[in-house]
């Protein structure tokens, strides 16, 4: 009596692990192909493995490269997208910036870094305004989320981190038309304007260093910076 009581509780759990196990699979693939369908991934992502957050509501690609920024990798990327909130976490970006400019775009980079304004185009060219600021090697997180604070009403973040430490915070609120569209449909096609609310002190130095030999305002928190990821 006692093996048929083990008997059943090893089927039972082979047959909830099962079931849990396809749930997850097809929730990935729901998933993986919304978020393509969406554009809110690129069809150019290149990765190895794919999974879930704990809660199901994020999808997960390991190991991620992209077509057109040959020299970076990222170890994890998590998006979520639904009515209230959306989320997309670079975390583990590693590369190379003069090897990539070397491999893309070698003639116009050093025109590039000359004419480089960072109260205009420190979020439109990212990669660009690190070159700027002295860096090559790159090993940083990326963290870009935005959710429904109220019915009209959305609140918007970008963090960039190096070595877990926040380097610099950008935020803004934005007004919203209350629909039943997910966060990224209600902000695709939007130039957003971004508050400054937290530059580190290393990063503030560098940036005032490149401001004053070329002339340029500092840069300061409190700051709008336009940021054109959704156009």
């Amino acid at each position: 009596m006692k093996n048929n009581y083990v008997i059943l509780a090893i089927t039972f759990s082979f047959l909830l692990l099962s079931g849990l196990m396809t749930c997850s699979i097809t929730r990935v693939h729901n998933l993986r192909t919304r978020f393509f369908k969406e554009h809110l991934l690129s069809e150019k992502l290149a990765y190895t493995d794919t999974g879930l957050t704990l809660n199901g509501r994020s999808l997960v690609l390991y190991n991620v490269t992209h077509k057109e920024y040959p020299t970076f990798t990222i170890q994890r990327l998590q998006a979520t997208n639904d009515d209230t909130q959306f989320q997309l976490n670079l975390q583990n970006i590693h590369g190379k910036l003069i090897a990539f400019f070397q491999k893309t775009d070698p003639y116009s980079f050093k025109r590039d870094i000359v004419n480089f304004s960072p109260q205009k185009e420190a979020l439109h060219s990212p990669l660009v305004m690190l070159a700027a600021l002295g860096y090559d090697d790159i090993n940083c997180d990326v963290q870009i989320s935005a959710k429904q604070i109220a019915s009209n009403q959305l609140q918007f973040d970008l963090i960039f981190k190096e070595l877990g430490q926040t380097k610099a915070r950008f935020t803004t609120t934005i007004p919203t038309e209350q629909s039943s569209l997910s966060i990224w449909e209600k902000l695709k096609g939007k130039e957003i304007p971004l508050k400054i609310t937290y530059l580190a002190s290393d990063i503030k130095d560098k940036l005032d260093n490149y401001t004053h030999s070329k002339g340029l305002p500092p840069i300061s928190q409190g700051q709008q910076i336009l940021l054109p990821f959704f156009k």
